[in-house]
């Protein structure tokens, strides 16, 4: 979606500044001094495209996953919503592919030692995806039995930081690409301090 386009920020639309008494997002404890809970940014890329990302951690949502996603493109759509997973496309086409994404729990015996508020421990102990299995042969077998969090992609992420740094070969996702994935949030971010201040992100060659 970022592919070679630079990204021009041209507004924030909302952002919520939590009071919920729970203080998770109280501005002292953030190492951002952040308060928002729910922020939305409009982006404009150099050919005219527009782009409108929502970062939402407070809503009306209370069973399953923690962390979904839903992309819509002129093409197609990924849609991950609390009860499944799905493809579509301009051709009424739908792909189901919960089953593939699923991660199964690990014992709880296994995870006891995490720190973390029981109704998020899911999120901290899954296991894998049916998708992952072809992939696992690459993982140290000291890895096995380990919890594995965000849909089971945490022992990948670290496997391929230790197999760059050790072996010295690129990782998948490199510190450039890292640089330009996390630019526009934080430029959006700052639009928010701003009151919506039309930013530049900065191109990244």
């Amino acid at each position: 979606m970022l592919g070679g386009t630079s990204l021009y920020y041209e507004a924030t639309l909302f952002c919520n500044r939590d009071d919920n008494p729970d203080g998770v997002f109280r501005e002292d404890v953030s190492l951002w001094k952040k308060s928002f809970s729910n922020q939305s940014a409009l982006f404009r890329t150099s050919d005219n495209g527009i782009l409108w990302i929502n970062e939402f951690r407070r809503v009306g949502q209370g069973v399953g996953r923690s962390v979904r996603a839903s992309i819509y493109g002129t093409e197609g759509a990924f849609e991950e919503q609390s009860n499944g997973a799905v493809w579509t496309n301009r051709k009424r086409e739908i792909f189901y592919i919960e089953s593939d994404l699923k991660c199964r729990d690990v014992g709880l015996e296994e995870i006891s030692r995490i720190r973390v508020a029981p109704h998020l421990m899911r999120e901290f102990s899954a296991g894998f995806a049916p998708i992952h299995e072809k992939y696992r042969f690459r993982l140290p077998a000291s890895y096995h039995g380990q919890p594995n969090g965000r849909e089971g992609s945490h022992q990948f992420l670290v496997d391929d930081f230790a197999r760059a740094v050790v072996e010295g070969i690129a990782p998948s996702a490199g510190i450039r690409d890292a640089i330009r994935f996390n630019a526009t949030g934080i430029v959006a971010h700052e639009s928010s301090l701003r009151e919506g201040e039309n930013l530049t992100i900065p191109e990244i060659g």
